[in-house]
C-alpha cells in the first residue's frame, strides 16, 4: 500500500476504521526527524500533553486520548506516532483499540541536557533571594 494512494477493499465499518488508521499511521511525515530525536518529539506542545496525559492516568486508548483537543483521531495518532518513534510511548492492540503508555526512560536525555544550565537557575534565584533580602532589610530600617 503506497501512502500516496488509499485503495479501499471491502470491509465492514469497524474493519474499515482499522483500515483507514493503520494507513494513515503509515503515512510519512512531512519532515521525518530522526527516528531517536526526542527533542524533536518534545518540541510540540499537542505531545506534550499526550506525554502528561499518559505520564497522570497511566494507559490509554486513542479515543481517550483524543477527548480533550480540538484536532481529529488522525492526527493524535500522527503525533502518537512521532512519540512512538522517538521511543517515548509503546504501543498494543487489544482487540481494535489500539493502548498506549509512556515509555520515560528516552526523557533521561533531556534531563540530562537541561540539567546542565540547572546552575544558571540557581545563580539567578539566589542574586534574586540577595536583592529581596536587601530590600526588606532597606524598608525595615527606621527614618
Amino acid at each position: 500500500m503506497s501512502a500516496g494512494h488509499l485503495s479501499l477493499p471491502m470491509l465492514n465499518s469497524i474493519a474499515l476504521d482499522n483500515y483507514i488508521t493503520d494507513w494513515l499511521w503509515n503515512l510519512p511525515m512531512r519532515h521525518p526527524p530522526s527516528d531517536a530525536d526526542v527533542f524533536f518529539a518534545i518540541s510540540d506542545r499537542t505531545r506534550r500533553t499526550l506525554l502528561r496525559r499518559l505520564a497522570d492516568g497511566g494507559e490509554q486508548a486513542v479515543t481517550e486520548l483524543v477527548r480533550p483537543f480540538s484536532i481529529s483521531q488522525p492526527a493524535i495518532s500522527k503525533h502518537l506516532r512521532c512519540l512512538h518513534s522517538a521511543g517515548l510511548v509503546r504501543r498494543r492492540s487489544q482487540g481494535r483499540r489500539r493502548l498506549y503508555r509512556l515509555e520515560a526512560d528516552r526523557l533521561r536525555q533531556v534531563f540530562d541536557w537541561v540539567s546542565y544550565f540547572e546552575k544558571y537557575w540557581d545563580q539567578k534565584l539566589d542574586a534574586l533571594g540577595e536583592y529581596l533580602d536587601k530590600r526588606k532589610r532597606t524598608k525595615q530600617t527606621p527614618d
